[in-house]
């Protein structure tokens, strides 16, 4: 199952949802990033590495309607439409080929100022660290008559989750925005939740009590109280939540008298995602038994008392959330019309 970012506008303002949830993001940047102006010579070589690969240009106007994935990683054409609420989703199956695309046209319009459309692209759903294995060492026994078990071992901490998914780059190459263009949310994946802690060790068990001790007359020494059973151990800790993915990158090129109005028109969000949920504590260990009472000896003398089982172990502490991953860029570069027409044939 893949996790599809969206965004729902409401009147010109744009609120953040991951899809399937009724709750903003609050922790990822919702804003427009300043941008970056690259140089002339950044921008001819951006020019470069379409032109070598040789786009093929669509022969009508490109439009986005609903929910559109899509598999491959450019788009050319005179005209790119967003119709309204429109999504265009880089597919996992592009992203698997390739991590940069590409949007080259003379025209970029969204029909709908409120709802002006988005592109986004497809994540796997997070992982999560597995449950660490096994548990905490078995504490030491009695080791003598009538001598208590020891507390087990902790368990270990649980295994750092899995870094979220970092977003991909896109560039996009136009003459002509005349309204609001599609918002561009390329926000890092959320951070896989950390593993579970590993359980703690069970107590050690608690020795027999002393045999009772009589003469031919009478009883010397009644059998001895059982150890009690050590303490179970102490569960692990949950592993840390895993890193959230890197941002990824956006870059508009269009000519210089349209460049001032671009963090206006475009909503772009580079965010590193947000750090996974720590995981959950490992569980206590078992309780020791206490050792039997001490033996009997008839006629004279009875046996003794068993020990108590030990405490049972308490719980480890939940893992701490991850850290977020590092932002992504927002660039803009100037291009001729002249420049342009290289790279759109």
């Amino acid at each position: 199952m893949m996790t599809i970012r969206a965004l729902a506008f409401t009147g010109a303002c744009a609120t953040l949802y991951v899809c399937g949830l009724s709750s903003p993001v609050g922790a990822q940047s919702t804003t427009t990033p300043k941008p970056k102006e690259l140089s002339e010579a950044s921008v001819v070589n951006e020019v470069q590495t379409i032109k070598q690969a040789d786009l093929l240009r669509l022969s009508k106007p490109y439009e986005v309607v609903g929910t559109t994935r899509f598999d491959g990683w450019f788009i050319v054409a005179d005209k790119v439409v967003f119709k309204s609420g429109s999504q265009l989703i880089f597919s996992h199956q592009a992203l698997q080929n390739r991590r940069n695309f590409f949007v080259v046209t003379k025209e970029l319009v969204s029909e709908d100022a409120n709802a002006p459309g988005l592109i986004t692209y497809e994540q796997p759903a997070n992982d999560t660290a597995s449950a660490k294995p096994g548990q905490g060492p078995t504490g030491p026994h009695g080791a003598y008559d009538g001598q208590s078990g020891q507390q087990g071992g902790s368990g270990e901490t649980g295994a750092v989750g899995p870094k979220g998914y970092s977003a991909p780059s896109i560039t996009i190459t136009v003459l002509s925005v005349p309204g609001s263009g599609p918002a561009l949310d390329l926000r890092g994946g959320t951070g896989g939740e950390g593993g579970q802690g590993q359980r703690g060790g069970d107590g050690g068990v608690g020795a027999k009590g002393s045999p009772a001790s009589q003469s031919m007359f009478d009883c010397k020494a009644g059998g001895g109280r059982g150890g009690n059973g050590g303490s179970g151990g102490t569960g692990g800790a949950g592993g840390q939540g895993g890193p959230g993915g890197d941002g990824g990158s956006v870059t508009i090129i269009a000519p210089a008298e349209l460049l001032p109005s671009l963090t206006q028109k475009f909503r772009v969000l580079v965010a590193g995602g947000q750090g996974g949920r720590g995981g959950a504590p490992g569980p206590g260990g078992n309780s020791g038994p206490g050792g039997p009472g001490g033996q009997e000896a008839k006629p004279y003398c009875g046996g003794g008392p068993g020990g108590s089982p030990g405490a049972p172990g308490a719980g480890g502490s939940p893992g701490a959330s991850g850290p977020p991953g590092t932002e992504g860029d927002f660039f803009v570069g100037a291009i001729s019309q002249d420049l342009f027409a290289q790279i759109y044939k």
